[in-house]
């Protein structure tokens, strides 16, 4: 950035817009790795941070087909940035209670597949 003669305002704000979706998928997996993010046992949290990283090794060369072949990217980007974000508010939502172990799986694997796909994408 130093090589610009002037302040570039729209990389710092697509960085500053980006960096809560990274904190979300870091919170997400920092909870995983420690036990504590779902009311489960520690198991059962390596079995999915095992799902998730499974998703992520199929993320990468997927997107990265899809990446060569798109003209614009920003669609896909702001889809993989708010799909956490929008499975995480379900699970506060209390008439999805039913399905909380269905949307636990579902932010760890869209965790997952976003940072893979965020990191491709960017």
């Amino acid at each position: 950035m130093l090589e610009y003669r002037e302040f570039p305002f729209r990389t710092a704000i697509t960085f500053l817009l980006f960096s809560v979706p990274f904190a979300l998928f870091i919170y997400v997996i920092q909870g995983l790795l420690s036990g504590t993010l779902f009311d489960m046992t520690l198991l059962e949290h390596q079995g999915y941070l095992g799902y998730g990283a499974l998703a992520a090794v199929f993320t990468l060369p997927t997107i990265g087909l899809i990446a060569d072949r798109v003209k614009k990217l920003d669609p896909l980007i702001y889809l993989f940035a708010t799909a956490p974000a929008i499975i995480g508010i379900l699970r506060i939502l209390p008439f999805f209670y039913l399905y909380l172990a269905e949307l636990d799986l579902a932010l760890v694997i869209s965790s997952f597949v976003g940072l893979a796909a965020l990191l491709v994408l960017w």
